[in-house]
């Protein structure tokens, strides 16, 4: 279905059309909607476009923190430009009546009439920031240098709405390039917790710019910016790049996570930590999510299990046979299958080589 309507095969990605988008839709939020239900929380729905109710201000805040909780749940995240709180300044205001029906029809509406509607618009948080970094050209760099960092820090305190971008992206480069204090980084996380994308991806990619003690203040600096392991999973999943990241290596974080979460809860995020940071696992958690993870949960989350298991360093040739052929016992997949075959084979190969170094060692 989905090559069919993609047509001439020109875009990639979710087709776009009603058709797609009717059937991706309701097969995606299907889950958000019924726990919407469970939560009592009054909405209508069209495709992928959410209206919600509430009584007041605050509660319209937790309705929108509960719906972004849950559509992260799925990888998924509000276009924060798309996003309004409408309020509603008199109960008589005409913007009521539109739901207001009469006992056998519709209310009759007179076409004629031109009524003054007062409304009040509010956005509930930009998420267009960039997410990746490039360095910057010679030009720039120059400009950069020259930029006094106290009037750097002043602007961006007072910057809103389009023009926060532009100051992370100058901040973050006059840190890498001109003064890598790092309270320029809990400056931006102060001003908009969104920034760790760009943040997290300057560093990972400038990272041999900085000492290995300026890396551990940098790691300081982030993790007291926020309670991170209770903030939304996708705020979460560009630290554990970095975390794993051999400059910035910090193991406890993705190990609190992968040991606090409720693997049947969110397999999606749970795939996005082992990916990332199976290099920083020991050898019991590898060994756990092999023999204990492994049987319970979907194919495609088996597939991050089985490559943590055949890449880590933390287990021996002869530790990862048996796990692989009991791994196999579960799986019906052909791509873990024969990821497993090759790995079997690579690892023979391996013993084979070790044992032919030993035997050459004694001779």
């Amino acid at each position: 279905m989905l090559l069919f309507w993609t047509r001439d095969r020109r875009s990639f990605g979710v087709p776009v059309g009603s058709d797609a988008s009717r059937i991706v839709t309701e097969a995606v939020l299907i889950d958000v909607d019924d726990k919407l239900k469970r939560s009592n929380i009054p909405f209508v729905r069209y495709v992928d476009d959410y209206r919600l109710f509430a009584d007041s201000r605050a509660e319209a805040y937790s309705i929108i923190q509960e719906l972004t909780d849950l559509l992260a749940e799925e990888g998924l995240s509000l276009n924060g430009k798309k996003t309004e709180i409408l309020e509603i300044l008199d109960e008589d205001d005409p913007i009521l009546d539109a739901n207001k029906f009469l006992p056998t029809e519709h209310q009759r509406i007179d076409l004629e009439e031109r009524l003054t509607v007062e409304r009040r618009v509010r956005v509930s948080g930009r998420t267009q920031i960039a997410r990746h970094y490039r360095e910057p050209g010679k030009e720039a760099l120059r400009n950069i240098q020259k930029t006094d960092k106290a009037n750097l820090v002043r602007e961006l305190r007072a910057s809103t709405g389009a023009d926060f971008e532009d100051h992370i992206k100058l901040v973050i480069k006059y840190f890498v390039y001109v003064d890598q204090d790092t309270s320029l980084i809990g400056a931006l996380l102060e001003k908009k917790i969104t920034s760790i994308f760009y943040i997290c991806d300057a560093l990972i990619k400038e990272g041999a710019k900085f000492s290995d003690d300026k890396c551990a203040s940098i790691v300081r600096t982030i993790l007291i910016s926020c309670e991170w392991n209770k903030s939304p999973y996708p705020y979460q999943i560009p630290l554990l790049r970095l975390f794993s990241d051999d400059r910035f290596n910090h193991p406890d974080f993705a190990c609190n996570l992968l040991d606090i979460h409720k693997f049947s809860d969110n397999h999606l995020f749970l795939r996005e930590v082992i990916s990332s940071s199976y290099p920083v696992f020991d050898r019991r958690r590898i060994r756990y999510l092999a023999t204990e993870v492994y049987p319970t949960v979907p194919e495609f989350l088996r597939r991050a299990i089985y490559y943590a298991v055949v890449k880590s360093t933390r287990l021996a040739a002869d530790e990862k046979r048996p796990l692989l052929k009991n791994m196999r016992q579960y799986s019906s997949d052909w791509f873990v299958n024969r990821i497993l075959t090759e790995a079997d084979a690579s690892g023979t190969a391996l013993v084979q080589q070790e044992t032919l170094i030993e035997e050459a060692t004694l001779a």
